[in-house]
């Protein structure tokens, strides 16, 4: 698990892997596991639920720390309940990162400071908390 946590920063200390993990709301359900952070996941986390991998895979994030985050259907596995809670998460870990979030799903746009509306391939409606208009292209 932490192995899986610090793969895109390889060499993290112990305690900012689990730093990451709280912060990320996945220690709890680590600490539950028999092996802990020891516990290996399998091929593609496959024994774990579609929350536990989004959980760990922002606490990959939260500890690399990169400037720009994009979360491609990030939520597409989990509850309405459990989306709402991920995206609030990120708004809330994620403030100093410019953070582009594709999403079929509602709960993307309301965290969000700006939202560009797409169809097929097209630019129709581009919204922010300053700049509320439709392109209508």
């Amino acid at each position: 698990m932490a192995e899986n946590i610090a793969w895109g920063l390889p060499g993290a200390a112990p305690e900012a892997i689990k730093d990451a993990a709280r912060a990320a709301g996945a220690d709890e359900f680590i600490n539950a596991l028999p092996q802990q952070y020891a516990t290996p996941i399998g091929h593609q986390g496959h024994s774990l639920s579609g929350g536990q991998r989004q959980r760990l895979a922002l606490a990959r994030v939260l500890l690399k720390n990169p400037p720009v985050v994009i979360l491609d259907e990030a939520t597409a596995m989990l509850d309405r309940q459990a989306e709402w809670g991920f995206f609030a998460s990120c708004r809330k870990l994620l403030n100093r990162q410019t953070v582009v979030i594709i999403s079929h799903h509602p709960a993307g746009r309301e965290i969000s400071d700006r939202v560009l509306q797409i169809e097929r391939g097209k630019l129709v409606g581009d919204t922010s908390s300053q700049n509320c208009t439709d392109v209508g292209m």
